[in-house]
């Protein structure tokens, strides 16, 4: 009733919550959404969690639909890039443009493996200001199979909205490792330590914050 339940463990679990993160253009959409990573029970009793595969984050591409006067795009045909932790890393840290990144999965009920490659890389500008910036978005897919099928979607991006998915990366990195849940069920446990008479005075722990040199200027 008041959107929560409590789990085997005894603790409260909020509804899941999906969110997304849309931009259209007359080439075409772009969605991004999280993808939660996967734990699984372990230790004697199921007593705690652990992370059995990472969270990523899906960057789903449609065209947009022929002959329709009015913009509307082929959302059931869509294609989707999965963005790992290490990708998400590597676009966070990018000091030029173009990147990209590839990588091949089975999909289909006939098994087919396809190749995607996925690029950012920058785009002239539209609006005539001076010094605005524009990007694009691009996502090639080719099948393996007898027809090597090929497809590709772009979607151009103001520098506003370039930013916006850089943050979201950004945001997402720890909650793809489940770091986030660790933290959280860290607490719980020295809560628990405290009522039963631990003292906090005697097992402090001060860990050292990284410096500006090490994260560099841009955090």
């Amino acid at each position: 009733k008041n959107g929560s339940s409590i789990n085997a463990m005894g603790r409260r679990r909020m509804k899941s919550t999906f969110a997304d993160y849309r931009i259209y253009k007359d080439e075409g959409a772009l969605s991004i959404r999280a993808i939660k990573p996967l734990l699984r029970a372990a230790g004697n009793e199921g007593q705690y969690m652990t992370l059995q595969r990472a969270g990523m984050v899906a960057f789903e591409f449609a065209s947009r639909s022929l002959h329709e006067k009015e913009r509307r795009y082929d959302w059931q045909n869509k294609e989707a890039f999965l963005v790992n932790v290490a990708q998400a890393g590597e676009l966070l840290a990018a000091k030029e443009l173009p990147i990209s990144f590839r990588t091949r999965r089975m999909e289909g009920e006939d098994a087919t493996f396809k190749n995607y490659t996925m690029a950012f890389q920058r785009g002239s500008s539209t609006s005539g200001t001076t010094g605005s910036e524009s990007y694009q978005l691009y996502l090639k897919t080719q099948a393996l199979g007898q027809d090597k099928k090929e497809s590709s979607t772009m979607v151009p991006i103001s520098k506003g909205e370039f930013m916006v998915i850089r943050s979201l990366l950004q945001y997402s990195i720890p909650h793809m490792l489940a770091w986030d849940q660790a933290f959280a069920s860290g607490v719980d446990r020295v809560e628990g330590a405290m009522k039963s008479g631990f003292d906090s005075e005697k097992h402090e722990f001060h860990a050292d914050l990284p410096t500006e040199d090490l994260w560099g200027k841009n955090f």
